[in-house]
């Protein structure tokens, strides 16, 4: 059975309006975004991609993204043995988002935080929370190179949102 989340065809269809560049339109970010954004969950079905504890390296900001969705800040830290995410901003109503899912990349390092709605990836440890406000979301961990489900022109976690 796959993890894909299910994704509406209106939602599919915003992304695709609102990824259109100087006005020739850039369907390739919105497909990319679309595609991208919800194969990264079939990562956890792969041996090793899974991470069973906080990655070493955890800058002080760091990107967050609803999948097909808005982006914000994160004020990332630790807590015990458990990575802790503040989200500045306030998450929108819809989509409802249920967990986040830290990305890591091969050096171990945190690169940034997608929210997914829905409940956690059966069998994938909890290696922290992210809090946005009175809610708190399980975090869970996944080992990825992140340009492989995006299209460079649109990359899911900006340089802005590191600022």
């Amino acid at each position: 059975m796959s993890i894909l989340p299910k994704l509406s065809a209106s939602a599919a269809l915003a992304v695709l309006a609102a990824c259109s560049g100087s006005g020739a339109g850039n369907y390739g970010c919105g497909i990319a975004a679309v595609a991208g954004q919800s194969l990264i969950l079939e990562e956890f079905t792969r041996a090793g991609k899974t991470l069973s504890g906080p990655p070493t390296g955890l800058a002080g900001r760091l990107p967050v993204r609803i999948a097909l969705g808005p982006g914000f800040r994160g004020v990332a830290g630790r807590s015990d043995s458990t990575v802790v995410i503040g989200l500045e901003g306030t998450l929108p109503d819809t989509p409802p988002v249920g967990f986040g899912v830290l990305i890591v990349d091969a050096a171990d390092s945190a690169v940034g935080v997608l929210l997914y709605n829905g409940d956690p990836i059966r069998g994938a440890p909890v290696i922290g929370t992210l809090s946005a406000g009175e809610r708190s979301l399980p975090l869970i961990g996944l080992r990825t190179d992140v340009k492989n489900f995006q299209d460079a022109s649109c990359p899911i976690f900006p340089d802005s949102l590191r600022r």
